[in-house]
């Protein structure tokens, strides 16, 4: 009877337990949600700034080491990002020929004109359309993370050419995205570079099938609309409560007749806004000048199916409408 040869024991390496885990984005579906969230969210954040139809889409998605990734993209305008919650760098970066589309459709080109070419230095125009392009990125990034994590997205600084160590002198395990932009016939990629060592907790939330996208699909059109109804002027007028007087003596109301209000309890005052009552407030004197001095917030407005309710309501005829009995008329002067 022969004897069983012992197995072969894998001998550990000690160096393995400090390699950084490994993220499979295929098994990810969120991490390219995300991008998409981003792609999308770049053409809306665009319209603004250009005269010509803008469209994109994400070509890939990828994990890999920065110095392999960055050395494809030399010849790009590059800008810096620091996520404070993270201490990590982030990079976006455009391609030239997509910077000089970009100016094209920011000054009124056609797409007649081809597109141009060489390799000369930028000037202070372009890298600061590129910066503001590169900005813009970043909110929608900050915006397509929110259901992962609440983040803020920071500038650093822009560089006008990209090294394989422009993120340290470390080699970063990162997560690449590559997006395609089309303006007329010409365009450009744009690239965006996030470390893969953050990205690790969230694991789970990006494994799962479905995530809850925030409502805001245009954060700059919702912040832009936000500030200007909380800007719009507003009329506004307060009533004074005075006596009760009959029609006959509101008919011999002379101009520079003076109506005595209650000073000793104080006058009621109602601050109304397009005829709705919206404080209470009491009377009384400012420098040499009427004020009033807002006391109380009035209950909230009846709805418009209350308010059609009680109007029909009070339009039915009653006992005394038939009989033609008519109360005597009064008018309160407010």
């Amino acid at each position: 009877m022969e004897k069983a040869e012992p197995s072969v024991t894998r001998t550990p390496n000690p160096a393995e337990l400090f390699e950084t885990q490994k993220l499979s984005v295929e098994r990810l579906p969120q991490l390219r949600s995300m991008f998409e969230r981003i792609s999308s969210g770049c053409v809306e954040d665009f319209k603004d700034l250009f005269t010509a139809p803008i469209s994109c889409f994400l070509n890939q998605v990828e994990a890999g080491d920065s110095w392999d990734i960055l050395d494809a993209y030399e010849d790009c305008i590059a800008s810096l990002f620091y996520v404070s919650q993270w201490d990590v760098q982030i990079l976006i970066a455009l391609e030239r020929r997509l910077v000089y589309a970009a100016i094209d459709a920011m000054f009124g080109s056609d797409g007649s004109e081809p597109p141009i070419e060489g390799d000369d230095s930028y000037t202070n125009l372009e890298l600061q359309i590129a910066k503001e392009l590169c900005e813009r990125t970043a909110s929608c990034l900050q915006v397509a993370m929110a259901p992962l994590a609440e983040i803020s997205v920071a500038f650093e600084r822009i560089e006008t050419k990209v090294e394989f160590n422009i993120l340290g002198p470390q080699d970063v395990p990162s997560i690449f995205a590559q997006l395609l932009f089309q303006i007329y016939d010409s365009g450009g990629r744009m690239i965006i570079l996030v470390p893969r060592a953050p990205l690790m907790p969230l694991r789970k939330k990006l494994e799962r099938g479905t995530l809850r996208v925030s409502q805001a699909d245009d954060p700059r059109w919702t912040k832009q609309l936000q500030n200007r109804v909380a800007t719009t002027q507003v009329n506004i007028r307060a009533v004074v409560k005075g006596p009760s007087l009959t029609l006959k003596q509101i008919c011999d109301l002379e101009v520079g007749q003076v109506l005595p209000l209650d000073a000793l309890s104080g006058p009621e005052v109602v601050l109304e806004s397009a005829s709705t009552p919206v404080f209470k407030c009491s009377l009384g004197q400012l420098e040499g000048s009427l004020s009033v001095k807002i006391d109380s917030a009035m209950g909230q407005p009846r709805g418009l199916t209350e308010n059609v309710l009680l109007e029909a309501m009070n339009s039915w005829p009653t006992d005394q409408d038939t009989a033609s009995v008519a109360p005597k008329p009064t008018i309160s002067a407010n």
